[in-house]
């Protein structure tokens, strides 16, 4: 959560749109948007010019 901050962070003090790829898939939890971490990445993916991808199984 740090680091998708940080980048955007950056992204925004240098004026550029930033794309993040978050290749990775687990098993664990219920997959219906309700985590931390999955709620942290839809109201991230609404700053600054943000696109987010998540590379799911």
């Amino acid at each position: 959560m740090r680091a998708i901050k940080y980048v955007i962070d950056k992204a925004q003090i240098l004026k550029k749109p930033i794309s993040i790829n978050l290749s990775f898939g687990t098993n664990n939890g219920a997959h219906n948007g309700a985590s931390l971490f999955e709620t942290y990445i839809d109201e991230m993916s609404s700053k600054w010019k943000t696109v987010i991808n998540v590379a799911t199984r």
